[in-house]
């Protein structure tokens, strides 16, 4: 079983998008492949390295998606 995730964060959320992504990894060992896109608001490379840390502990895919590349995108 495969299972995506996307979250969005700034730089100041981004620890807590860490606490999460541990919880959530932790409690869906049942899935084989687990893999969180997150979208990426001004998160800085040391925090980025801690996310990418937290899944390689877990074997688990990241992928970050700058916000700037789609937010003209939007329509409100």
């Amino acid at each position: 079983m495969e299972l995506s995730i996307v979250y969005s964060s700034d730089n100041n959320y981004a620890q807590h998008v860490g606490v999460s992504m541990v919880s959530l990894f932790e409690n869906n060992k049942e899935f084989d492949e687990i893999k969180v896109y997150l979208i990426d608001n001004h998160i800085s490379p040391n925090n980025k390295n801690k996310l990418n840390t937290i899944c390689e502990t877990y074997n688990r895919k990241i992928r970050f998606i700058e916000f700037s590349d789609f937010s003209s995108k939007i329509k409100l």
